[in-house]
């Protein structure tokens, strides 16, 4: 389905969220991982390929940094800590050996700047540490 005009909340409340519903409701998984539609396909993934602007508001999340507070639909990173590096190396970042840390320049120090997605084992963890 093509949708021609700006990209707003509103066109995709009318026009995607109703369109799509009820593909949705078939990716909740059952008791035993498959779903309404297909039980045999475990996991079902359903993707919607979009660009930036569409994710923003289709989730209701997120936005431009520096404008909005969480910019990322994704993570918990605010736009006050954009630029600050983590405090220890995340475990892709431990792995890199010190020859690929320093490529392709020599003399700038490697900095980790990834951040974990929200997801519901994050969500675990932290509500464990309140």
């Amino acid at each position: 389905m093509a949708q021609l005009g700006p990209e707003s909340s509103e066109v995709i409340d009318a026009v995607f969220k109703r369109k799509y519903q009820s593909i949705m409701k078939a990716t909740v998984p059952d008791s035993e991982g498959g779903n309404v539609w297909f039980p045999n396909w475990k996991p079902f993934n359903v993707y919607c390929p979009s660009d930036q602007k569409f994710s923003w508001l289709a989730c209701k999340a997120g936005g431009a940094a520096k404008v909005k507070k969480f910019f990322c639909q994704y993570c918990i990173t605010t736009s006050n800590y954009i630029d600050t590096a983590n405090s220890e190396f995340c475990e892709y970042c431990l792995k890199l050996s010190d020859e690929n840390k320093s490529f392709p320049f020599s003399d700038i120090k490697w900095e980790c700047m990834h951040h974990e997605f929200i997801t519901d084992a994050m969500i675990v963890r932290m509500r464990e540490k309140l």
